[in-house]
């Protein structure tokens, strides 16, 4: 495991101020976070491969920060909480621009912030890997519509965690191949899948994206929204085609006031999941 480098101290972007400690530690100071916007750092191009993303301070909380590995294309990979220290992977099937941010949560807003971190990256496939930075690691500011956030807990279904009711598996002795990565989520005939709470409090529309395979017509999957325990509301149902991938998108509304939702997935026969997608419609 390589502990990451990070830029210059004293970085203040965003009313959060970055520095690094004595031992290579990173320091975050805030006098009041905003959910969805912090800093990000410059992390290379890495390699085609699997990567484990940790962070193994123990001084994240609930109402502090998340820890996210993003793509260029301003995809998160990975994401590390206090509820998901650990083995968290994530798969790129090419070379890919990557980096290391740090950003308010939503129950962190206006709350003052002081804390050391300890970010961890390695390819699980290279026990000597070496950490190789860039030259310059300068901060840049992250949030305010410029990345969109996926606020589900692991979406792509490579590791442990994040849903119930539903079975991961590997696609390595199945008849198809996961969308991406190597694992899927697999919903038994009429079975329910449902995520762990996402904070959506002062949100107003969200935009869940997923890819479906259903195998063939008969199969037919519902997905639903339920805030704060309340009754579902469907938001989508995929058209399947056959036996291959479907993608399917759809916004909806939060209901003013709402505080958490949990998405459900229930099928009448046999379906995966791959790749889920939600996040923040910027007004």
């Amino acid at each position: 495991m390589n502990q990451l480098a990070y830029g210059p101290s004293g970085t203040t972007i965003n009313g959060m101020t970055a520095d690094v400690t004595d031992f290579g530690a990173l320091r975050i100071r805030s006098d009041a976070l905003e959910a969805g916007k912090g800093l990000k750092w410059p992390l290379g191009t890495l390699k085609p491969g699997t990567y484990l993303f940790t962070e193994s301070s123990g001084n994240l909380t609930d109402d502090n920060v998340y820890i996210a590995i993003f793509d260029q294309a301003g995809n998160r990979r990975q994401l590390v909480d206090v509820k998901n220290l650990h083995d968290q992977r994530f798969t790129l099937r090419e070379a890919t621009d990557c980096t290391l941010a740090v950003y308010g949560k939503a129950l962190s807003t206006g709350k003052p912030c002081d804390i050391v971190l300890l970010p961890m990256l390695a390819d699980v496939n290279d026990k000597a890997l070496v950490w190789q930075p860039p030259a310059t690691l300068d901060a840049k500011a992250i949030g305010g519509g410029v990345l969109n956030v996926n606020l589900l807990r692991n979406p792509s279904f490579e590791t442990t965690g994040g849903w119930t009711g539903g079975t991961i598996e590997s696609d390595t002795k199945q008849w198809y191949k996961a969308h991406d990565g190597t694992h899927v989520m697999r919903i038994a005939s009429n079975s329910l899948c449902v995520s762990d709470p996402v904070d959506v409090t002062g949100m107003e529309q969200l935009e869940l994206t997923i890819w479906s395979n259903h195998y063939d017509a008969n199969r037919i999957m519902t997905v639903y929204a339920v805030f704060d325990g309340g009754t579902p509301v469907e938001i989508m149902q995929p058209v399947p085609d056959g036996q291959n991938w479907v993608r399917t998108v759809a916004r909806f509304d939060i209901p003013a006031g709402a505080r958490q939702l949990r998405l459900r997935f229930k099928n009448n026969i046999d379906c995966r999941l791959d790749e889920l997608s939600l996040t923040e419609v910027q007004p």
